[in-house]
Order: structure tokens, then sequence, then C-alpha cells
């Protein structure tokens, strides 16, 4: 026989705490929307790679390759093809506009916090536990320093790792197996640095059915390597030698303590619980249960990648993205089981918190939000910063003649499509070094008119080297501050010294 539903001031007491979980999980969709607004269509780039990834989405909407050989008129980031093919269908439709690819970027990341919701739903049973664990996700949206919406692979690259988790269940046949194993294809298709969560995927299906683990890992192997044997064997190779023979770094040292730190200071209560649900099975010998569990492997793989990936010099603040999503689900995934241990969590599938339970709740998300409090209104384009950028992008268009850019690639058709990224990476490398110092010469026999410098930043030597001494002293551009996570705008045009 069920308990009767609280009336009067018990019921208020009862409803109280649960509408203030709603409202303080409200909180970081309503400034993540705020944000968007203002920012979906800025004319311009709002991080310095997002013109190059357009760019890229751009040339799979004309049907040209994506990884060909260098050239001096494009060579793509070193990246995996499929926010470009997501992006290409609405740059068919209305042409390379910079929120063509923010808006793909925008519904993959609410979509993750939607993955973050269904996942913490389903182990909890509890709406509000879920709620919060997705607000916890899109309130990262500023220790990111705002990745969420721009013109890169970062968003989708999420979406699908944690789809790809959702896809496994121990529980499920072959072909759940088989499904999981395609969707982790497509993660890495996204990213490649997906691939590292193959460890953390297979082992929950290890230990619950090898033979499904064995189906999983044939399905990935298949797939992927099916895909990157038959696009390498297309580009002539250029595939994985733009994707992984450049991609390196070695770590800064000094990022061995800051970054855990800034990892602990944003997500200490998420980390707290992880810790708590590790002790309670580990305190009863639930080994087994341990290393089965899917989203504590998600977790812990997901701080590594996180911590791994910005070690590195290039490593942006886009590299915390894997444990915001891995502390969201993390957190209301082993919730239960650290209650469990205190005698909590739910009983017949079901878990019905109480008013102190869920005051606490409340609580504990007020904290939370708090230590995340990184709103960035300073990255939100004001009016002026849109009017200064509608102007630096007229001065260019007027601009008659190629025009050499490397700070930032635009998607015209009178723009060299190589990113300063790409000079440098190349340079950095013994076999991409006599390819770019030979581009470079090209470039220079091409005789572009323009050549555009940004604001307190040096060009790439090899450019520096062959091509700067042909150009005059030129006139400054107008000044964009806006630029999120890569402080850079371009600063002044060079016209060619002999100019008519």
């Amino acid at each position: 026989m069920s308990a009767p539903e609280p009336t009067g001031p018990n019921r208020f007491n009862a409803d109280l705490p649960a509408a203030l979980i709603i409202a303080l999980a409200a909180v970081p969709f309503v400034v993540f929307f705020r944000a968007i607004a203002a920012r979906l269509t800025f004319p311009f780039d709002l991080e310095w790679i997002e013109g190059h990834m357009l760019a890229m989405a751009t040339r799979v909407a004309r049907g040209q390759a994506l990884y060909p050989a260098p050239s001096i008129d494009y060579i793509p980031a070193p990246y995996f093809p499929l926010y470009f093919y997501l992006t290409a269908p609405l740059i068919e439709l209305f042409g390379p506009e910079y929120w063509t690819g923010r808006l793909v970027s925008i519904v993959m990341s609410i979509g993750t916090a939607a993955l973050v919701l269904l996942a913490v739903r389903k182990r909890t049973r509890n709406p509000l536990v879920a709620l919060a664990c997705a607000s916890v996700f899109i309130a990262s949206y500023g220790f990111t320093r705002t990745f969420f919406d721009l013109v890169r692979i970062d968003a989708a690259g999420i979406f699908f790792l944690v789809l790809a988790f959702h896809a496994v269940d121990p529980s499920k046949g072959t072909g759940r197996a088989v499904l999981a194993g395609a969707a982790l294809t497509l993660a890495v298709l996204a990213k490649q640095n997906a691939i590292l969560f193959y460890p953390a995927a297979v082992l929950p299906l290890l230990l619950a059915n090898r033979r499904n683990a064995a189906v999983f890992t044939a399905s990935f192997a298949v797939t992927l390597g099916a895909y990157v044997l038959i696009h390498n064997a297309a580009s002539g190779g250029w595939f994985l030698k733009y994707t992984f023979a450049l991609v390196g770094g070695e770590p800064m040292r000094r990022r061995y303590l800051t970054i855990p730190v800034a990892m602990l200071s944003q997500y200490a209560i998420p980390f707290a619980v992880v810790a708590l649900g590790m002790v309670s099975m580990l305190a009863r010998r639930q080994y087994r249960r341990f290393f089965a569990d899917q989203w504590l492997a998600f977790f812990a793989t997901s701080f590594v990648v996180s911590f791994m990936f910005r070690l590195t010099p290039g490593g942006a603040p886009n590299a915390y993205i894997p444990i915001a999503a891995g502390a969201a689900i993390g957190a209301g995934a082993l919730l239960p089981i650290a209650l469990e241990w205190f005698g909590g969590g739910p009983r017949d599938g079901r878990w019905s918190m109480g008013g102190a339970a869920t005051w606490a709740l409340a609580a504990i998300l007020a904290l939370q939000m708090v230590a995340q409090a990184r709103w960035y209104d300073s990255e939100i384009p004001s009016r002026a910063d849109r009017e200064q950028a509608e102007r630096l992008v007229g001065e260019l268009r007027e601009l008659e003649g190629k025009i050499l850019m490397p700070g930032h690639v635009l998607p015209w058709d009178n723009t060299y499509w190589i990113h300063e990224m790409s000079w440098r990476d190349f340079n950095d490398s013994r076999w991409g070094r006599p390819v770019i110092r030979g581009l470079a010469e090209q470039m220079r026999e091409d005789k572009p008119a323009y050549l555009v410098t940004e604001k307190g930043r040096s060009l790439p030597p090899v450019l520096r080297r062959v091509v700067q001494r042909d150009f005059q002293k030129g006139r400054p551009l107008p000044y964009l501050k806006m630029a999120t996570a890569t402080p850079s705008s371009p600063g002044r045009v060079h016209p060619r010294k002999d100019a008519p």
C-alpha cells in the first residue's frame, strides 16, 4: 500500500527543494543559450582555427578531396573527417557561413547533455539527480573556454563518444555489441583521441561475456580499419600523415600539477562522489563490479585523456571536454553505489528521495554551481565587437587579388587555405620540413597580392624567411579582441613591394 501524497505545508516542504534543484540546474542552460545567441552569427573567427574548419567543410560540400597532397592553396588540419561531413550539407544550402558550423556544434553539445541526463537517469532512476548532472556538464562551458559552440570537431567528438558508451551494455546480446563497436568508430571519426577509450569500453563486456567483447572488438576494428585504409589509399597516404604523423609535442612540466588542480577545483564534488563509489565497491570486495562499471571506466579514461592532451604545448582548454562529461556522468552513475555503503540508494529499481536528501542535493548542486561559475561574459561579443568584426571583414573583402593570411583562414576563393598551425607543424616535422619549405617558395612565385599579419604574433619562420620580404609595411586593420581560446586578431595588411 503506497503512502499518501503530502498535502498542505508538508507538500510545500517536499516540493521546495525539488524546485530549487530545477532552478539551480537551469542557470547554466540559461547562460549557455544566452551566449550562443550572441555568438552564433558572429561574422569572423571566435577562435583562430574556426575559418580553417569551415574551409574544410566547404571542400566536402564542393565535392573536393579533404586530404589531398599539400599545395599552396590548401593543407587540411590534422583532424578526422566526421564533423566536416556533418557540416557540409548546411554549407551546400546556405554557403560557408560561420553559423553553419557553430550550429552543428551546438546541437552536439545539447545532445551530449541529453545523453548525460539519460545515463544518470537510467542508473539512479531519479530525474532530479539526472538533471543536476546534465547541468554540471553544461556549466563546463566556461571551463573549456566556450568550445561547445565553435566551428570545431570537439563537440561532435564528445557526443559520439558518450553515445558509444551508451551502446556498451554487457546485459545485451551480440547485436548490441556490433552497434557499440560501430558507435565507437563514429566517435573516432569525429575525433581521433576517442580511440584511447577502447580499453574502457571493452573491459565491461570482457568481464560479462567474452564473446560479446570479441564481437565488439571485431565490429570496431573492421569498421574503423576499413574506413581508414580506404580513405588513406584514396588520398595517396596523406590521410594518416596529416592526422597522426604531425600530431605530437613534448609535455610541459609546469602543467603536471596545475592541470589536476584545475580539474579538481572545478569538479571537487563529482570527484568526491566517484571516490566514495569506488571505496564503497572495494570495501565490500565487489571487485568485478568495480572493473565492470562502464561509467567508472569512462570517468577514469576521461581524466587521463584530458590530462595528457592539456599537457602538451598546443593543449588548449578543449582538452578538458572529456573530463567535463566524465565527471558529470561518473558522479551521477556512482552516487547510488556510494549511498549503498550508508544503507541508502535505489530499492526495487526505484529511488524515492526524502525531503532531507533532496535538500542535501540542492545544497550540493548550489556549491557545484559556485565552483563552476566561470561564465566568461568577456567572450560574449558586444554590439561594438560585432561592428568591429563587420568592418574587418568588409576591409578584407575589398582587397583585390590573392590574400595570404596564415593566422586566420577564410573560406574565400581569393585566400590560401593553409593555417599557421600547418605551417608550424610541417616545419617542426623532419619529413614535413622540406615539403613546407618548397610550398613557401612556390607561394613566393605565385605572388600573393596581400599579406595579413597578426597583431602581437610573428609569422611562422618559413614564411618569415621566404615570403615576408616581398611585402612593404602595411596599414592597420580594425582590431578584433574576440578570440576565445587563442587571442589572435589580424593586425596589418601589407601590399606587395612591386604592386602598381
